[in-house]
């Protein structure tokens, strides 16, 4: 199993106010009730973390500037025995990638959440087809809320979103 908690910043050639660059926002998520279906590729220790929280699964927090892109995975990779290197590895899991922007008194975060898992490997671990759950999000938080996103299956997941100063403490008292 593989857990990645990492910030990409974009290079898009947009100049964003001085403000907003040194503005940090802190992103909590969780899954609840999702099929079990969606975590089956994980390591088995994961998948025992998840089933003592009740089937909860409590992402890395992670902490982006304006214009930064948060990127959070739980995954485990799977070979699909392709001779191109970029399309031989694929993960399965949970992936996200949200920009978060302060908006007025609001934050926004936008973005993609992605549930992916096998359908078909064989012995040697080589995965050939995969299912495929993506969801975009554009919410508009307000500091320290929780917002709740519906997923296909039934299950949620919340998101919450809290400036921080450069200690990673909350701004709002």
């Amino acid at each position: 199993m593989k857990t990645i908690a990492t910030i990409l910043v974009l290079a898009s050639g947009m100049l964003m106010p001085i403000l907003a660059e040194q503005t940090t926002i802190r992103i909590d998520a969780r899954y609840e009730g999702v099929d079990v279906k969606w975590l089956s590729d994980l390591s088995p220790n994961t998948r025992e973390v998840i089933k003592a929280t009740g089937g909860t699964l409590r992402l890395p927090a992670v902490t982006a500037k304006a214009g930064e892109t948060a990127t959070i995975e739980v995954i485990q990779e799977f070979h699909t025995g392709t001779p191109t290197p970029k399309e031989s590895v694929v993960p399965c899991g949970v992936v996200v990638d949200w920009s978060p922007e302060p908006v007025g008194g609001a934050i926004r975060i936008s973005g993609k959440n992605l549930l992916r898992r096998t359908t078909n490997k064989n012995a040697d671990g080589v995965a050939t087809r995969f299912e495929t759950q993506e969801a975009w999000i554009n919410l508009n938080l307000e500091d320290g809320a929780t917002k709740l996103v519906e997923l296909e299956d039934g299950g949620k997941m919340f998101i919450t979103a809290t400036l921080v100063d450069s200690s990673g403490r909350p701004v709002k008292k």
